[in-house]
C-alpha cells in the first residue's frame, strides 16, 4: 500500500507540478499590451522573436526564458535575471544590462553593440 501511495504521489507531482514554476500570465499580458513589466515574474517564458525594443524589463526574472531571436534594443534589462535564459541572435544593441545576472546565459550571436554592461 505503502509503494502504491508513493506512486499516486508521483503521478499528481508530475502533472500538476509541471506548470508550478512557470510565467506569471499577467505578467506576461502586462509585458505585451504595454512593453513594461519591471520587476515581474517571467520565469521559463517563450518569447522568442518577439519585438521588445525599449521594453522596460528592470529588476524583472527572465529566469531560463526562451529571448532566442528578441529584439531587445534599447530595452532596460537592468537587475534582471537572465541566469539560464536563450538569448542566441537576440538583439540587445544600445540595451541597458547593468548589474543582469547573465550566468549560464546563452548569447551566442547576439548582438551587445552599445549595450551597457
Amino acid at each position: 500500500m505503502k509503494k502504491l501511495s508513493l506512486k499516486i504521489l508521483a503521478l499528481a507531482a508530475t502533472i500538476f507540478g509541471s506548470n508550478a514554476y512557470a510565467a506569471d500570465p499577467e505578467d506576461l499580458q502586462k509585458l505585451m499590451d504595454t512593453n513594461r513589466c519591471s520587476k515581474c515574474d517571467l520565469f521559463d517564458a517563450d518569447l522568442e522573436g518577439d519585438d521588445l525594443r525599449f521594453a522596460w524589463l528592470n529588476g524583472a526574472s527572465l529566469l531560463a526564458a526562451n529571448l532566442s531571436g528578441t529584439n531587445l534594443q534599447g530595452a532596460d534589462l537592468s537587475y534582471t535575471n537572465l541566469r539560464n535564459a536563450n538569448l542566441t541572435a537576440a538583439n540587445l544593441k544600445e540595451s541597458q544590462m547593468m548589474a543582469a545576472k547573465l550566468e549560464g546565459a546563452t548569447l551566442l550571436d547576439a548582438n551587445l553593440a552599445a549595450a551597457n554592461l
